[in-house]
């Protein structure tokens, strides 16, 4: 399994930092978690416990 993808994998202060940093600039959630190799769930999660707002997730009708 790619360590990445590991869902006990703890935070590391530059990855809160980016996350904060990114989700400033409103960049898409998904590339969120390219960027900082985690799941779109990992960023999902961590935004939400550190009170951060990410973009609206665009869907097709």
């Amino acid at each position: 399994m790619n360590a990445a993808a590991a869902p006990d994998r703890d935070w590391s202060e530059d990855e809160v930092h980016r996350l904060h940093q990114l989700a400033q600039l409103a960049i898409p959630t998904q590339v969120i978690g390219l960027k900082l190799a985690r799941t779109l769930d990992s960023v999902v999660v961590k935004a939400g416990q550190l009170g951060l707002e990410l973009p609206a997730t665009h869907t097709t009708p």
